[in-house]
């Protein structure tokens, strides 16, 4: 029996923003596990400093992987901050949004074991452009359903969601590039920072 007042089409988004925070903590951790030093003969300066050399792009992938699901976090927390409920298609979403969230370590290790091949780099490129697309549906799911408590205005949904396809775009590139110069595509998501004080100067 269906209690007086209770609509299962709705769920709590303090459940989901739950979901969420742990899924990305442990997420954000893991990946950190890639990063490991070889055993060094005699432990000399020199043999721990060429080791750490080594692990450069590691640590280059890891910081950028990190500061990435960073910026997704913060996007997914303003966002749910303005939202009143959850419906369904909302929910869905955030689940598979969070799938490829997940994925998120073992794309870290492909890169740091076979950065500079075709696969390795296509499979990190393709897992961002899916979790940004996902964001951006999310987002959608919001506005067009009106979940959020702040309903925008037209220029400033068109604004919201030419900024939610800054990554997917970057990372259809990093895919392109994947084919071409695997060793550098990583290098495209520098532009994560620059591109939206553009695109809302543009605006």
């Amino acid at each position: 029996m269906v209690k007086s007042g209770y609509n299962d089409s709705f769920i709590s988004t303090k459940r989901i923003e739950t979901l969420v925070d742990g899924i990305f903590a442990i997420a954000m951790t893991l990946m950190v596990l890639n990063l490991h030093l070889p055993d060094t003969t005699g432990g000399t300066n020199a043999a721990v400093w060429a080791a750490l050399g080594n692990q450069g792009t590691n640590i280059f992938i890891y910081a950028l992987s990190f500061f990435i699901l960073t910026a997704f976090w913060l996007n997914h927390h303003r966002g749910f901050d303005q939202i009143q409920r959850a419906d369904m298609g909302l929910f869905r979403l955030n689940v598979i949004w969070l799938f490829f969230v997940a994925i998120m370590p073992f794309s870290t290790y492909l890169v740091g074991d076979y950065g500079s091949s075709t696969p390795a780099a296509l499979f990190f490129n393709t897992n961002l452009f899916l979790l940004g697309i996902f964001s951006f549906l999310i987002r959608r799911q919001v506005i067009e359903n009106e979940l959020s408590d702040k309903p925008l205005k037209k220029e400033d949904v068109n604004l919201t969601y030419k900024l939610h396809l800054i990554i997917p775009g970057i990372a259809a590139l990093g895919m392109i590039l994947s084919f071409l110069i695997p060793d550098y595509c990583y290098f495209v998501y520098l532009l994560q920072p620059i591109l939206p004080t553009i695109i809302k100067r543009i605006s």
